[in-house]
C-alpha cells in the first residue's frame, strides 16, 4: 500500500482502514532551505556546501503519536517503509523535519516551526492498491570488471581501462575520493573505447564532509549501448588533485530512478543509510581524515574495492548492497582509528 503526503509536515487523519501486519510506505514532499554563517548571523544562501547547510537534520514517522522511524535528511526526501505494518484499523500518521543545528535569524523559518506545532489534514491519501506490481529486475555485480586506481601526487587527472571487452547494456559505476589545497567542486568522469561510445556519466558529488576537510567523495553512473574496451577518465576541478577510484559493471534494469544520502562524523565506524527497496542496488563510497589506516566493509554489504593510503592519493573504499526486501539499506566500515569521516550512497532501482 502506498500512502502519498503532499506537504514537509502531513497528517492523515484517519488513514484508510489498514490490515494488521500489511506493509506500507509513506511519501511526501519537503524542500529544505539553506543558510551560511556571516559572523553571528544565519543568512540564506542557494548552493549547498560545507558552509551552506539545510535548516533540516532527519525526519520522523509518527503513528499515534509515537516515533516509529528517523531517516537523515536528504533531496528528494526519503520514503518512510514500515515493513511490518501495523495493528488493523485506521491510524493517525505524521510526518516531522527535525531542524538542524543552522539556526536563522527571527521569523525566516516561522512556517515550519508553525507546521510542526500545529499539523493540519492534507486531505485524502493517494491509495495505490490492485494487481500487485512486477517482482523488480535483478542486479549482479560484473566482478571480473573491478579495478581500483590511484592517482598519482599532484595530477590533473588519470585513467583505467576496464579489463577485457565491456558488454553492451552493463552499469558502470564509479566510486572515489579527492582532495586538493583547494577543495573540488566537481568531478568530472568520462569513458573512451567502443564499449563507451556516447556515454554521459550521471555524476554524484558529495560536499557533506567534516567541517575543515579539504577531501569529497563522489559516485558516478553511465548504461553502455555498445560492446568493446572501455577507458575511464575521471577529472576532479581545479589543478594538482590527490585522489582514487574503485570501478565495475552490473547488469540489471535498462530505466532506474535514484535515491541520495550522505553522512559525516568522526569515529571508528562510519555508516550511512537509506530507505531501500526490493530490487535496489545501493552502492556507497566513505573517505576519511588522517593517517592511513585499514578500511573493512561491514556485515550485510560487499567490498567493491578500496585504497587505504592516505598519503599521496586521497583514501576511500567502496561498497554495495542489493535489496532483496523494503527496508533500510544500511552500508557501513569499520576504520582502524577514529577520525572525522563521510559516506555517500546512491540507490538505484
Amino acid at each position: 500500500m502506498l500512502l502519498g503526503l503532499g506537504l514537509m509536515i502531513a497528517l492523515l487523519q484517519p488513514t484508510p482502514p489498514l490490515v494488521a501486519g500489511e506493509s506500507f510506505r509513506v511519501l511526501f514532499e519537503h524542500t529544505a532551505e539553506y543558510y551560511q554563517l556571516n559572523g553571528s548571523t544565519w543568512e540564506p544562501c542557494s548552493v549547498p556546501s560545507t558552509t551552506c547547510l539545510p535548516d533540516t537534520q532527519s525526519y520522523q514517522l509518527k503513528i499515534d503519536g509515537a516515533v516509529v522511524q528517523t531517516l537523515p535528511f536528504s533531496e528528494p526526501p526519503p520514503v518512510f517503509i514500515v515493513a511490518n505494518g501495523t495493528t488493523a484499523g485506521t491510524h493517525t500518521i505524521i510526518v516531522e523535519a527535525v531542524g538542524s543545528s543552522v539556526t536563522p535569524s527571527a521569523g525566516v523559518n516561522l512556517s515550519v516551526q508553525a507546521a510542526m506545532q500545529a499539523p493540519g489534514p492534507q486531505g485524502a491519501p493517494v491509495i495505490t492498491q490492485g494487481a500487485p506490481p512486477p517482482p523488480p529486475a535483478t542486479w549482479t555485480e560484473i566482478t571480473t570488471l573491478r579495478g581500483t586506481r590511484v592517482a598519482p601526487a599532484n595530477s590533473d587527472s588519470s585513467t583505467l581501462a576496464y579489463p577485457g571487452t565491456v558488454a553492451a547494456g552493463t552499469r558502470l559505476v564509479i566510486a572515489g575520493a579527492a582532495w586538493a589545497a583547494s577543495p573540488a567542486t566537481s568531478v568530472a568522469v568520462t569513458g573512451s573505447g567502443t564499449g563507451c561510445t556516447g556515454l554521459t556519466f550521471a555524476v554524484r558529488f558529495n560536499a557533506a564532509v567534516p567541517t575543515g576537510m579539504q577531501w569529497r567523495t563522489f559516485i558516478a553512473q553511465a548504461l553502455t549501448t555498445t560492446a568493446g574496451p572501455c577507458t575511464i577518465s575521471v577529472n576532479p576541478s581545479g589543478i594538482q588533485a590527490d585522489f582514487s577510484w574503485t570501478q565495475t559493471g552490473f547488469t540489471g534494469p535498462a530505466t532506474v530512478t535514484e535515491t541520495l544520502a550522505a553522512c559525516q562524523g568522526t569515529s571508528t565506524a562510519p555508516q550511512c543509510s537509506l530507505a531501500g527497496l526490493a530490487g535496489m542496488l545501493v552502492v556507497g563510497v566513505m573517505s576519511h581524515d588522517g593517517a592511513t589506516m585499514a578500511l573493512t566493509a561491514g556485515s550485510g554489504v560487499t567490498a567493491i574495492g578500496e585504497n587505504e593510503t592516505n598519503a599521496a592519493a586521497q583514501a576511500h573504499a567502496a561498497a554495495r548492497t542489493i535489496r532483496t526486501a523494503d527496508g533500510t539499506a544500511l552500508v557501513n566500515w569499520t576504520m582502524g582509528s577514529t577520525a572525522p569521516w563521510g559516506v555517500q550512497l546512491v540507490g538505484w532501482r
